[in-house]
């Protein structure tokens, strides 16, 4: 699911507009938004001003100007992302819809057509295009109600009020004393076994909870998990205290536990640098039979594609705890928000040089697609989401493997002018690529010489020559750039450090 496919079309494009502006550094050629998004020049500069409006409503510094057939965002520093979508998503029909579902048992017709000021017609419409994207979620909407399991009704609503409202609003709305104790008797017992980000997630689930028992008696349904380490038992005394008021007097309590903790580990709650965490994540992996086959399996080939380097137990066990969280979440939960489409973080990961040199990530994830035997349109989703999370796993482990490219600088300048270049050089070089540069020394050995000049170096074993055609201008570093790419990964291949 797109989070901007609960906006109407106009809407849609000026958020596409905002983002491409993002994604050029703030500026972009008018010519390039028109192409881009198939419109007008007119239809663009009419979105600019509801944007500013839109801007206007928040921040008396944000404002988008288009002058010189450039568009410019001029910023200030503290309005984040969230705050910008969520004025557009707050008045949104669909998105109001979506929240009077979760305070409501049902949508009563009447009432809804008063409270959103529309019409049946609209109302009927805007039911239908729900449902199409609910489906992602194995969601409907019928007869007034959402319709669906109870795991994927929470799953839904954790993803869209974590990414379609601003930090400071959820907050405000589900953080309480009482979560704040059980926090501190969590922390007291075993120090801190969330993250910062984690406590506000499982601050939003349990005001999930609260609404969803406020609103029905809840149908649970039987999960095939079993959990028993020592983690989930210290969550299990802490949280039968919070929810042993009269409240919740209706709550299956065993079944309640089970879900929040399988909340907590697929939505990357928990603090994975304590070691009781590790552990208790790493014991957990045997409470699924599903999740036991899919991280045997994974975790084997990711492995073996790491095989022929060296990283310490520490890096290797972090890994394999974010592989357990990434895959309880595949094995019971259906659908995703996306914020950027194809231009987000993770497509961008799959496209880095480091996760195709690995050449695992397609297959890693058609495995595990295969293992779940899911249709198409559930492969499609997990697909969207765990992709990126294995090229993460690829991009970390390129940055921990111990090779260096040994670089010489030749330049035909005087010793303090040669340092500024090989500063600018620092600068410009890929950091992904891990090197030490230093002047050229002709009775060092280097695997690459960086000069402005074409000369000979005999002394030289397996060296290669860069040589720039400019040192004064930029032209240079993009083909720089590849080329060192190449030549890294060649060297590792050639070095025994990576076997093909």
């Amino acid at each position: 699911m797109q989070l901007f496919d609960l906006l109407d079309r106009s809407e849609q494009r000026q958020i596409k507009i905002i983002q491409l502006i993002l994604r050029n550094s703030q500026t972009v050629p008018i010519g390039q938004v028109i192409t881009e998004l198939d419109s007008n020049r007119l239809t663009i500069k009419k979105d600019i001003n509801l944007i500013n409006a839109k801007f206007g409503k928040f921040s008396q510094s944000l404002r988008m100007t288009l002058k010189d057939g450039y568009l410019y965002l001029e910023r200030d520093i503290v309005t984040s992302a969230d705050e910008i979508y969520y004025t557009y998503l707050s008045d949104s029909v669909k998105y109001k819809m979506l929240i009077y579902l979760l305070d409501h048992k049902s949508i009563n017709t009447l009432s809804i057509i008063e409270t959103l000021n529309i019409s049946i017609s609209t109302y009927e419409r805007r039911t239908k295009e729900l449902n199409q994207i609910l489906a992602d979620f194995h969601l409907k909407i019928h007869n007034g109600q959402l319709v669906g399991s109870e795991l994927q009704i929470r799953h839904f609503y954790l993803q869209l009020l974590w990414f379609a409202r601003p930090y400071k609003i959820n907050q405000r709305e589900f953080s309480s004393p009482k979560i704040h104790q059980a926090l501190n008797k969590l922390a007291q017992a075993n120090s801190q076994l969330f993250t910062e980000t984690g406590e506000m997630k499982l601050s939003i689930y349990l005001g999930l909870v609260y609404k969803r028992h406020r609103t029905r008696i809840i149908q649970y349904k039987q999960l095939p998990i079993s959990f028993k380490s020592a983690l989930f038992q210290r969550l299990a005394i802490v949280f039968r205290d919070y929810f042993s008021t009269n409240f919740y007097r209706h709550l299956d309590l065993d079944s309640e536990l089970t879900l929040l903790f399988l909340f907590l580990i697929s939505n990357y709650c928990f603090n994975i640098d304590n070691p009781f965490v590790r552990y208790g994540l790493q014991q957990e992996v045997e409470s699924s039979p599903t999740v036991q086959l899919i991280h045997r399996e994974i975790s084997n080939d990711i492995r073996e594609g790491l095989l022929n380097y060296k990283f310490s137990e520490d890096f290797l066990v972090k890994i394999d705890i974010s592989l357990i969280q990434t895959h309880f979440r595949a094995a019971f939960m259906r659908g995703w928000i996306a914020i950027f489409g194809k231009e987000g973080i993770y497509d961008q990961l799959i496209e880095l040089p480091e996760a195709r040199f690995f050449n695992s990530t397609s297959d890693l994830y058609e495995k595990v697609c295969q293992l779940l035997k899911l249709n198409h349109r559930d492969k499609a989703e997990l697909i969207s989401e765990i992709s990126g999370r294995y090229a993460a796993i690829f991009h970390l482990a390129f940055r921990n493997i111990d090779y260096q490219l040994k670089i010489g600088c030749d330049l035909g300048y005087e010793a303090v002018m040669g340092d500024i270049i090989i500063d600018k050089l620092k600068q410009r070089i890929d950091f992904r690529l891990k090197y030490s540069i230093e002047p050229y020394q002709r009775h060092h050995q280097y695997d690459v010489i960086i000069s402005n000049l074409n000369k000979d170096y005999p002394n030289q074993q397996h060296c290669r020559t860069f040589v720039m055609l400019s040192t004064e201008y930029d032209s240079d570093f993009y083909f720089l750039n590849r080329f060192l790419e190449s030549l890294y990964m060649n060297n590792l291949k050639r070095s025994g450090k990576y076997n093909s």
